[in-house]
Order: C-alpha cells, then structure tokens, then sequence
C-alpha cells in the first residue's frame, strides 16, 4: 500500500492550543480494516485530553467521531 497522509488535530501539550497537521497512518497488518473517513468530529471529550483530564501522555490525536459511507451490502 503507498503512504497515505491525513489531516488530524494534534494536542502536544496540556491547555496549549491544539494544531492541524499531516498525519501519515501506517499500512494495515494482519486483521486490520481500512475505513474511508470523510470527516471527524472533536467533542468535549477531546478537549478534556487536551486538559489531561484523562491522561497526560502527550501528543493526542483528537477526534473519535468519525463519519464514514456505509455499505449495507457488506455483512461481518
């Protein structure tokens, strides 16, 4: 598979504003799915990472809510 990159919103620091930057995601191994995100959300709990409210291991990679089309041929 060729080097995908992707935008994401990364929080470096606690309280620090956030920045929008290249993310380059690795290829699939064995049992992973590839998953065409059109676009995600970053929520309040996203920003309770970036206060280290949840953790402190610095960077994140904010948003989990990820819309993607959905086929409702496929069945797992």
């Amino acid at each position: 598979m060729s080097k995908q990159v992707v935008r994401g919103v990364i929080s470096r620091k606690k309280g620090e504003p956030v920045e929008v930057t290249d993310v380059v995601i690795p290829d699939p191994g064995p049992g992973d799915v590839v998953v065409d995100i059109l676009a995600c959300g970053v929520c309040h709990t996203d920003l309770t990472y970036r206060e280290g409210g949840i953790n402190d291991e610095y960077p994140f990679l904010l948003g989990h809510e990820p819309r993607a089309p959905w086929n409702p041929s496929v069945r797992a």
